[in-house]
């Protein structure tokens, strides 16, 4: 589900009365962005700099010695970027994060707008040698820009090449580094569930990948990963405490399990859940 479907759920759940949305005011966590590497970089960098922010994907197919996968490539207007290689093997996606920068390349070289991307690390940890691909940036027709690499590692992508075509020119910001605690749960029936006590459920999005939460007298720890505005979590562990009658332990345990794609909106954070079944909202943690 993209940015604009999910907004569009949020809408729909939210009664008429309610304020329209306001912009997501909540940015990715900065990364230092590499010094141009070729004359005339920052020249480029200020040419490129809003127009191939957003993002790309592609998807490599299957062969007898290469393994089929998922890329997605969210470049930041700050220069940030994250880059999501899903393999489709039922298990987490790789998620890798960087920065880009325009470049230029030698006089008449085509094409003439070209970016750098330089991977530094994973979640997990920092590469001792950060990975660097060069993209040639082209736009043409009725087709959204597409990146096209110029210089890559062929034993990852394969010989055929890399080719990313963009879908979202906006892209959602991270909630990698945060932290919320639960306003209410509203169900597609406009039925609104509110917690008396919102500091007893909790969710955190570490910046390596780890969840933790807590939901009433119980925790919960696992994996996460989210992909401009979707959102996955690997299998949720949980205490197993009996909690006072009125707990919502149990709706608000589920909620997450299904939770497929978010928005940050004014502040705060909405995690759609389903199919079609509502959206838990939360705002900052005290």
């Amino acid at each position: 589900m993209n940015r604009v479907l999910v907004l569009t759920a949020i809408a729909l759940v939210l009664l008429s009365g309610c304020a329209a949305l306001q912009s997501a005011l909540v940015s990715s966590t900065a990364r230092p962005t590499p010094e141009a590497r070729r004359p005339g970089g920052e020249q480029a960098q200020d040419e490129l700099q809003a127009e191939p922010a957003g993002a790309y994907s592609a998807r490599i197919p299957a062969t007898a010695s290469f393994p089929g996968r998922e890329i997605i490539l969210v470049l930041y207007a700050n220069g940030t970027a994250r880059l999501h290689t899903d393999f489709r093997n039922n298990e987490m996606p790789v998620i890798e994060l960087g920065s880009w920068s325009g470049i230029a390349l030698a006089e008449g070289a085509p094409p003439a707008a070209t970016l750098e991307l330089i991977l530094t690390g994973s979640r997990e940890r920092a590469y001792e040698q950060s990975e660097r691909l060069v993209f040639g940036v082209s736009e043409g027709g009725q087709a959204d820009t597409e990146l096209t690499a110029l210089e890559y590692d062929p034993t990852r992508y394969g010989e055929e090449g890399l080719q990313l075509s963009r879908y979202n020119r906006e892209p959602t910001p991270s909630i990698s580094g945060t932290e919320w605690q639960l306003v209410e749960i509203r169900m597609m029936n406009d039925r609104v569930i509110v917690p008396e006590a919102p500091g007893l459920y909790t969710a955190r999005f570490a910046g390596d990948g780890g969840f933790a939460a807590r939901a009433d007298c119980n925790r919960l720890s696992g994996s996460y990963a989210d992909i401009d505005s979707q959102l996955l979590f690997g299998p949720l562990a949980s205490t197993k405490a009996l909690c006072a009658s009125g707990s919502l332990y149990q709706i608000y345990t589920d909620a997450l399990n299904a939770a497929h794609s978010y928005v940050i909106e004014a502040g705060e954070l909405y995690l759609s859940f389903g199919p079609d079944s509502g959206i838990l909202r939360f705002e900052r943690a005290q």
